[in-house]
């Protein structure tokens, strides 16, 4: 992905040797993704898992940041729909003066050949026992009326591990496909599209997600990092993102 003459992400057709290396180090693996020789699959989005996106000291360090930054419940109106914790590097000192931090959002932009102004600052997430999440889409509506655009790439990192054995306990899920989920494997990233790619103003509703719950006695933390279609870090500075 690139750079087009708008500063919009788009599928670039140069320098794909550079970005292909870029991505073969980290063994992508496509868990979904256009397939005619299945039976209504011509049209399936990509997901792709890449491993290994982060060590586990990186991921540690991530992880570590909620405590900082200091996490905060998000409950739903309606107690059986949602609750976790979360934390935001959104105007956050903690993470704007650490180097590992800014290394990660370095590599992540380079994946999808984008400034990583595109990139909202990471949203950390924390499910422990008796946390859930329903499915949802990180598009949201009000971003087409804003400067930096909607949401048309998320990407989350698992930043710890989770015991999974016949479970998929702290997995996460796109339940409109197929009921596909990535078990969690610290280190890991899976990369998604929100909208569809001939035009990206428009949500592809297939795309929802859910976090799956955790065993007795622990816990499960990523990192969301959400792709604007134009610059993020810009608009955030005119208060317009």
């Amino acid at each position: 992905l690139g750079d087009n003459t708008r500063d919009e992400i788009s599928v670039s057709n140069g320098e794909g040797d550079e970005i292909s290396a870029a991505w073969k180090k980290y063994d992508p693996v496509f868990a979904s993704f256009p397939d005619p020789e299945r039976k209504g699959g011509e049209d399936d989005p990509y997901v792709v898992i890449l491993h290994n996106l982060v060590s586990n000291q990186e991921a540690d360090k991530l992880a570590s940041m909620g405590s900082n930054i200091g996490w905060k419940l998000v409950e739903s109106s309606n107690s059986e729909i949602e609750l976790f914790q979360t934390a935001t590097c959104r105007h956050s000192t903690f993470c704007d003066s650490d180097e590992t931090y800014e290394n990660i959002m370095s590599r992540i932009s380079s994946l999808v050949n984008v400034s990583k102004t595109y990139i909202e600052p990471m949203e950390l997430l924390r499910f422990q026992e008796g946390d859930y999440s329903s499915p949802h889409h990180n598009f949201e509506l009000n971003e087409l009326w804003t400067p930096a655009g909607p949401r048309v790439l998320s990407l989350f990192v698992f930043l710890s591990d989770a015991n999974t054995e016949g479970t998929g306990r702290g997995s996460i899920g796109f339940p409109n496909l197929d009921w596909l989920y990535v078990k969690p494997r610290k280190g890991m990233a899976v990369l998604w599209p929100n909208v569809h790619g001939e035009n990206l103003y428009d949500v592809d509703m297939r795309m929802d997600v859910e976090h799956f719950p955790v065993e007795k006695d622990e816990q499960m933390i990523g990192g969301y990092f959400h792709f604007r279609l134009f610059d993020w870090a810009d608009a955030d500075s005119r208060d317009c993102a």
